[in-house]
C-alpha cells in the first residue's frame, strides 16, 4: 500500500514539476517579448506549443502555434515546424487526416526553408506516425525505416530510438 502510495504521490509532483515548468516558460516568454527581445521566440512558441497539447490544453496550443507561425513569416523560422508537426498529430488522432495532411505539408515547407535536415527526418517521422494513425501499415513501417535511416545518417541515437518508440507505443 505505501509502495502504490508513493507512486501516486510521485507522479503528482511530476505533473506539478510540468505545469509549474510551463508556466514559467511562457512567463519568461511574455518577459522577453515585452523587452522587444524576441531572438528565437518561436521555438519556444513552438514547444508551448507541444507542451500544452499534451498537457490538453488545445486554445492554448493553438494560440502558441498561431504565434510560431507568426514569427516564422519574420524569419524566426525555428519552432515553425515544431508547431505545425503538434497540429498535424492532434488532428490525426481526432481522425481529421485531411487537415493533418495540411498540417504536415506545412510543416515540410518550413523544414524546407530552413534546410533543417533534423526537422526533415522529424517530419518523416511524424508521416510515419499519420500514416499509422490511418491504419496504413505498409506505408507506416516505409516511413519508419526512411526515418531511421534519416536520424543515422544525422548521428542521432536519440531521435532515432524515439521514431522507433513512438511508433511502437502507437
Amino acid at each position: 500500500l505505501r509502495r502504490t502510495r508513493d507512486k501516486i504521490s510521485f507522479s503528482y509532483l511530476i505533473s506539478f514539476v510540468w505545469c509549474f515548468d510551463l508556466i514559467c516558460l511562457g512567463y519568461g516568454l511574455d518577459w522577453l517579448s515585452r523587452r522587444g527581445n524576441a531572438l528565437f521566440a518561436s521555438l519556444n512558441h513552438g514547444w508551448l506549443t507541444h507542451a500544452l497539447m499534451v498537457s490538453g490544453d488545445e486554445a492554448g496550443a493553438r494560440h502558441h502555434a498561431a504565434q510560431a507561425l507568426r514569427r516564422a513569416r519574420r524569419s524566426d523560422l525555428l519552432g515553425a515546424s515544431l508547431a505545425c508537426r503538434t497540429l498535424a498529430l492532434h488532428a490525426a488522432k481526432q481522425g481529421q487526416h485531411a487537415k493533418a495532411e495540411r498540417w504536415l505539408k506545412t510543416a515540410q515547407h518550413w523544414a524546407n526553408v530552413r534546410e533543417s535536415r533534423r526537422e526533415q527526418a522529424e517530419n518523416i517521422q511524424c508521416e510515419a506516425q499519420l500514416a499509422l494513425a490511418r491504419g496504413d501499415h505498409a506505408r507506416t513501417q516505409a516511413l519508419r525505416d526512411a526515418a531511421d535511416i534519416a536520424f543515422e545518417r544525422l548521428g542521432m541515437p536519440a531521435h532515432h530510438a524515439a521514431a522507433g518508440n513512438a511508433l511502437q507505443a502507437a
